[in-house]
């Protein structure tokens, strides 16, 4: 996954943006949410859903591969 990551700089921004919506939504459920300083607009906020979602939407495959060469090295 690193490898196919690093190959791909569209991919590695998909997987920033999962990362920090998924970073931001932690900081706002454990966190005091009516204080939570929120720096982006909502089309901010979109615009990183709809990079992040090319993740979200690849890691099934990405993981059946690999889960697949493990087994045929095995």
């Amino acid at each position: 996954m690193r490898q196919y990551v690093s190959e791909d700089r569209d991919y590695q921004e998909s997987v920033r943006a999962f990362l920090e919506i998924g970073n931001a939504r932690n900081e706002l459920a454990h966190g005091n949410y009516a204080m939570y300083p929120l720096e982006k607009t909502i089309e901010e906020i979109y615009a990183s859903y709809k990079t992040g979602l090319r993740f979200v939407e690849s890691i099934g495959s990405h993981l059946a591969r690999v889960s697949s060469a493990v087994a045929d090295e095995a």
